[in-house]
């Protein structure tokens, strides 16, 4: 997946336009929330209780893997 499809994707899940991603965005995403609480322990890596851009990129990347 390419950095702009990346980018792309997340903006489509940041609903509010805050430029990062609320545990309410990613479970609406996914549609559920012990998916979403699970997401956010492993990738909120500096605690703030949502995901950036760049964290979300580590995402993308990890699901690659």
């Amino acid at each position: 997946m390419t950095r702009q499809r990346i980018q792309q994707a997340f903006e489509t899940f940041d609903t509010d336009g805050s430029q990062s991603l609320s545990v309410e965005e990613v479970s609406q995403a996914l549609g559920g929330d012990t998916m979403a609480k699970n997401i956010m322990k492993r990738f909120d890596v500096d605690g703030d209780g949502e995901i950036s851009l760049e964290e979300f990129q580590m995402v993308m990347d990890a699901d690659e893997k």
